[in-house]
């Protein structure tokens, strides 16, 4: 099995996601990316979010992890940190 990717910082990807990203920067602020990159540790915790259109290296951003990357179809989105997204049926 090949060695996991790490950042400059010296932390190892475990798991990294391209595609539509929908994040939340703070209360109240609200960012989409069309094409972002998100890398995830051993420990669950996102490492890094990047705006993949407006990033310099971009491309060696995405060589860096494509070991252990999944790239999300044209009708996925991401939504990290949402969970238990569900709706109930009015009563």
């Amino acid at each position: 099995m090949p060695a996991r990717p790490s950042l400059a910082a010296g932390r190892r990807i475990e798991r990294a996601f391209r595609g539509a990203i929908v994040h939340s920067r703070g209360l109240g602020k609200l960012e989409c990316l069309e094409d972002g990159l998100l890398t995830v540790g051993p420990n669950g915790y996102i490492i890094e979010l990047v705006n993949l259109a407006c990033c310099d290296g971009a491309a060696a951003r995405v060589a860096a992890v494509k070991d252990v990357l999944t790239v999300l179809g044209p009708t996925e989105l991401m939504c990290p940190g949402f969970i238990d997204g569900h709706a109930h049926a009015p009563q």
